[in-house]
């Protein structure tokens, strides 16, 4: 006969799908008319806009649009840009049904390489790297005890603390801003390059909502009618969102910013400065954790009845947390030229991985900088960073360039770069559990063949163990020994019909 079990289960969500895949693309531009002819690449600065996520049949389709501003030296020595675009799509095949709004995608460029092609003609290949991770809807069983039963079965409870994914949701919003330049500074005339990072600083969640704060940063390189070289400008804008959430114990969340759309125009202001007009339109992808007891069954017997239980594993979500890596670099390297002065630095990480207890990354930087007979120079580099890594990382968030020192010195550049990585540790355990049980049909045992026993317990051996060996249950040794008996060595066993 098969014994019924009762269970109780809240909702959760479970990760459905995981998957990393890349896509090559290249697209080609031709130099403005405007524009000098190229001599040599200074720079090429990226960004990816997610544009769109399409699910059918065969899974999921993500498209976006990757954007490059190509950052060249002319023959006379002045430095100009061209911007690049380029519509994408990467297809992650499943036979899974996935909804579109749990399914979160982290956009990245692992590399890009520039071809001139001719001095009025150039070609950019990205490597574009979409992790995608797709969740559903499922339940946890929190409790489970036997049902009824023709005679006494005895179930073995544990318990553990469990933190399973509560929410997963997103949330568009646009962030508008008008940012001044610097009186200081050489004024723009037009815009060379482009780069915009998302720091989210809190996430807390407040009677079913969750308050996500963070910065926005927005680099900008230009040209200027008052200097011959790249001038940049730094600008940052703090952001405040609120996403509903279940209104239930959260043990934490975690957050990433995606950019649909960004639109930036140099403008004059009525008091004669410039000032760049800021419109970004976003996507928030916010995953809640909650906290709840879980109860199982990890052992069952009958004293009257031949019971066989089904063994299996159960797994449960534990552990979620958030962990920031610092991760540095210094060196001096040696300059093709001998720098006076460093007029540009441009950082892009890529390739973040993580092996074993170390995060790695790697930096591609374009140093633009004077050289000492009074011309313009490039030198581009890769630096490798490496971190500790926290145990149980799932997942890196967000990985940026914090800090940026270079300073000349003869025939080199002394360079120092701090980098953060924002990580997800989320874990799971298994345990053992009794999925099902089945007890027999035949008649029931005698259970006066066992009759009561003194024994001498042995080191380590628990009450359960003797119950279930002697015939007998924890409750009735409890009973004839008293309540101390779990730390008793001489014990009296009362058999199933003794109790």
């Amino acid at each position: 006969m098969e014994l019924c079990f009762e269970k109780k289960s809240t909702n959760i969500f479970a990760g459905r799908l995981h998957m990393v895949k890349s896509s090559a693309e290249t697209v080609e531009a031709v130099v403005p008319d405007t524009n000098d002819d190229i001599a040599r690449v200074a720079s090429l600065q990226t960004m990816l806009l997610l544009k769109g996520k399409d699910i059918s049949a065969r899974g999921i389709t993500v498209t976006g649009e990757a954007r490059a501003w190509l950052l060249y030296i002319t023959e006379g020595g002045t430095v100009q840009s061209v911007q690049l675009a380029r519509e994408f799509s990467i297809e992650y095949e499943s036979d899974a049904v996935l909804d579109e709004k749990l399914t979160h995608v982290a956009l990245s460029v692992n590399a890009a390489e520039t071809r001139v092609l001719n001095p009025r003609k150039v070609a950019v290949t990205f490597e574009i790297c979409g992790e995608l991770w797709a969740y559903s809807r499922e339940e946890l069983c929190v409790s489970a005890s036997a049902g009824d039963t023709p005679c006494r079965v005895y179930a073995k409870q544990e318990r553990c603390s469990a933190t399973p994914v509560i929410a997963v949701t997103e949330k568009t919003f646009v962030l508008t801003e008008q940012f001044a330049f610097a009186d200081s500074k050489p004024q723009p005339a037009a815009l060379l390059s482009q780069n915009i990072e998302y720091e989210l600083a809190e996430i807390n969640v407040i009677s079913g909502r969750a308050v996500v704060k963070g910065n926005v940063r927005l680099k900008l390189c230009y040209a200027s009618d008052g200097a011959d070289y790249p001038v940049t400008a730094e600008f940052s804008s703090p952001f405040s969102q609120l996403i509903d959430v279940p209104d239930t114990d959260t043990s934490g969340c975690a957050a990433r910013v995606e950019i649909n759309g960004a639109y930036l125009n140099i403008i004059d202001t009525i008091n004669g400065t410039k000032a760049v007009d800021v419109e970004l339109h976003c996507l928030t992808e916010l995953v809640c954790f909650g906290r709840e007891e879980v109860q199982y069954i990890s052992d069952m017997y009958c004293n009257t009845a031949a019971l066989t239980p089904r063994m299996g594993k159960l797994s449960i979500p534990s552990d979620c947390e958030l962990r920031r890596v610092s991760l540095s670099f210094s060196e001096s390297i040696e300059a093709p030229e001998d720098c006076a002065d460093v007029l540009a630095a441009f950082t892009q990480i890529c390739r973040c991985a993580v092996s074993g207890a170390t995060l790695s990354a790697q930096c591609l930087a374009d140093i633009i900088y004077r050289s000492e007979s009074g011309g313009i120079s490039v030198m581009k580099r890769t630096f490798s960073l490496e971190g500790d890594c926290p145990d149980g990382v799932s997942s890196v968030l967000n990985v940026r360039v914090v800090e940026t020192k270079l300073y000349p010195a003869a025939g080199s550049i002394s360079v120092a770069l701090n980098v953060e990585a924002v990580c997800l540790c989320a874990g799971s355990m298994e345990v053992d559990a009794v999925l099902s049980a089945e007890l027999s049909d035949e008649a029931e045992t005698d259970c006066a063949a066992y009759p009561s026993v003194t024994l001498v317990r042995m080191e380590g051996e628990s009450l359960w163990q003797l119950a279930k060996s002697y015939h007998s249950s924890e409750e009735a040794i409890i009973g004839l020994n008293g309540a101390d008996s779990v730390s008793y060595t001489h014990l009296t066993l009362p058999t199933k019909l003794e109790v």
